[in-house]
């Protein structure tokens, strides 16, 4: 305005006015996006309330500091230049020649794109799909494994192992550990589940920045040293904030197979493991059935057992105290009380034919055992799973060099190749499952972010169909997002879907802004729609490019740091400087060639025809 030979408050108060529109609804589309998913309940609601809330408030701050400090300082700092002023200093002078060539070019390339609307079209579509063949090669993850210098081992020694032996195994990997100079501290724990033949080690290693390797590298190099001790069955996973006994079941892969008959049960659960273990990219194997657990069986003669009156219930009951003992009496000394167990000796508990001999009381007196009963060795599962009623066998693994839903995804396909037997099921858990959900989730948020924001412009705009000519720039900006994550090397999750919900609010305003200036041009000037487009994409050019430098600028950082949590924050860093960048530049010749074209199926535009028709048939 102040070119316009203008006082400063006169441009500072139309030059507002000029944008207010726009910036309301730029505004209005962020705080349709993040209001919503700050309500969100669940995993994502913990996860991001904190962060789209303060989103939405700060932009509702810079709304009013818009349309109030901003003009005020404007009108009070800038001053009015005539052409009697001195020029421009060297450096602004060719930054200013650069500006005004690029408003010329873009004026170019912009009748280039509204004479050949075809060729935009397959150009943006080709690029669209071709974006979604990335995300396919980019895999995905529920959430980005950050390098905490902290890890956990999980160990487990075959059935029937006492606990000192096992003591006496983790000693030994303790001392494979503490000999690597990247690692901190050891320290174990013994007995997990009230198991004596399971273990859990955590391990802290070094900051990341004080270390050659990755956490990966070094747990990998764990791997191979572990695999010479012999007997064991271990799990490298990610440590938790506080100690879990259920380390297990946090690992990346979980299958859960189910079904009624034990036996096909553990079959099946043996065809999945293979299926598991044979798939790329999958790492320490584990499975929660361990048959080889030695026990006791009690064959009951039922005949018997009725005719002398004794009970199967009676019989297991003195086998049981027989064999784990009962506890009468507490011994006290001091102030500490001490359990005081009563069973037979170690070397009879051993031996079967005391064990046969155990009294039972029946109608007939005292007789022994073996008259009503048959005590036999024979192994059996160390842990018996249910789940929804039905028996449970869990398949674990890790996952390295691959993204979870690659490696998912072809187990999920082999096993449906397989063919289960009926009344049998096979689902997954842990990170497999969490990561479905949060992508429905996310899937859910993004159509309302779609709505909620064709809503606000439909009533700001007062269209129907102008909305969804600002809104073609959502899936130009998914382009950016997408090859930004494949060319980074980063997979598709939680934080990265966090940005693409910010680009919803962010990549409309470029859209906001060239439709708002051209509908001011037909409105105030009478242009008509094409005339428009090509007065108003020049001079909407400089502020999209400002705004898209900010937001690219700013985020840079975040995409290339490299301190604690940044495998998190990055990718969704990343995603929004990619989709900012390809929405900027194709949005600047997609969206005039939507507006002409569905500007003919407006009252608008089929006045402005038939007009143009007429004038012709006049002429």
């Amino acid at each position: 305005m102040l070119f316009r030979s203008e006082d400063p408050v006169t441009a500072a108060s139309r030059g507002t006015k000029e944008i207010a529109l726009a910036v309301f609804a730029t505004t209005a589309t962020i705080l349709a996006v993040f209001i919503p998913v700050g309500f969100t309940t669940g995993l994502i609601g913990q996860m991001f309330k904190q962060f789209a809330l303060t989103v939405a408030i700060a932009v509702s701050v810079s709304l009013f500091v818009a349309f109030t400090v901003d003009p005020m300082l404007s009108a009070r700092l800038v001053k009015p230049r005539s052409e009697h002023d001195a020029p421009l200093w060297g450096p602004f002078r060719l930054w200013k020649r650069f500006l005004d060539s690029l408003d010329e070019s873009y004026r170019g390339l912009l009748g280039f794109a509204l004479r050949h609307k075809l060729l935009v079209f397959g150009a943006a579509t080709l690029a669209f799909f071709g974006s979604i063949g990335a995300v396919a090669l980019s895999g995905s993850e529920f959430f980005p494994k950050p390098d905490r210098g902290q890890f956990i081992v999980s160990v487990m020694l075959p059935p029937g192992s006492s606990l000192d032996h096992t003591v006496e195994v983790v000693e030994g990997l303790e001392g494979i550990l503490r000999a690597d100079p990247d690692v901190l501290l050891v320290y174990s724990t013994v007995g997990v589940n009230e198991e004596a033949r399971k273990a859990s080690i955590r391990v802290v290693a070094k900051d990341k920045s004080e270390r050659p390797r990755t956490l990966p590298e070094i747990t990998s190099d764990f791997r191979k040293k572990f695999a010479a001790v012999p007997g064991i069955t271990y799990a490298f996973g990610e440590a938790g904030f506080i100690e879990n006994d259920s380390e297990l079941r946090q690992a990346p892969i979980v299958v859960n197979v189910r079904g009624p008959d034990f036996t096909k049960l553990a079959d099946v659960a043996g065809k999945v493991k293979d299926i598991v273990g044979r798939t790329p990219g999958t790492t320490d194997l584990d499975t929660s059935f361990s048959p080889g657990l030695p026990e006791l069986r009690l064959r009951m003669d039922r005949d018997r057992a009725a005719e002398l009156g004794v009970s199967a219930i009676a019989a297991g009951a003195a086998l049981r105290s027989a064999v784990v003992g009962d506890t009468p009496t507490r011994y006290r000394e001091g102030e500490r009380d001490y359990p005081v167990r009563v069973r037979l000796r170690a070397e009879d508990r051993d031996a079967l034919g005391v064990l046969q001999s155990l009294p039972l009381l029946s109608r007939a007196g005292p007789v022994p055992l073996r008259q009503v009963a048959t005590v036999e060795r024979a192994s059996g599962p160390a842990t018996i799973e249910r789940e929804a009623r039905q028996r449970q066998i869990t398949v674990t693994a890790g996952v390295l060099g691959r993204s979870l839903g690659e490696v998912v995804g072809e187990i999920q396909e082999q096993i449906d190749k397989m063919g289960l037997p009926d009344g049998y099921t096979v689902k997954f858990g842990g990170e497999a499952e969490r990561m479905q959900e949060s992508v429905e989730a996310f899937g859910l948020a993004l159509v309302l972010a779609v709505i909620f924001i064709y809503v606000v412009l439909a009533s700001q705009f007062e269209s129907f169909v102008h909305p969804v000519t600002i809104m073609v720039s959502l899936p130009l900006a998914m382009v950016g997002a997408f090859v930004g994550l494949f060319l980074t090397g980063q997979a598709l999750g939680m934080s990265s879907f966090i940005g693409v919900i910010l680009l919803m609010g962010l990549v409309t305003k470029n859209a906001i802004l060239l439709v708002d200036r051209t509908n001011q041009h037909r409105e105030e000037d009478g242009m008509g729609v094409e005339e428009a487009l090509l007065e108003a994409g020049p001079v909407r050019l400089r502020p999209i490019l400002m705004t898209s430098a900010t937001i690219v600028l700013g985020m840079l950082p975040t995409a290339l740091g490299d301190g604690p949590g940044s495998e998190f924050r990055s990718p969704m860093a990343t995603a929004v400087i990619g989709g900012v960048i390809t929405s900027t530049v194709l949005t600047l010749v997609v969206v005039p060639v939507v507006y002409v074209v569905l500007d003919k199926i407006t009252l608008r535009g089929r006045a402005e025809r038939r007009a143009r028709l007429a004038e012709a048939a006049a002429k």
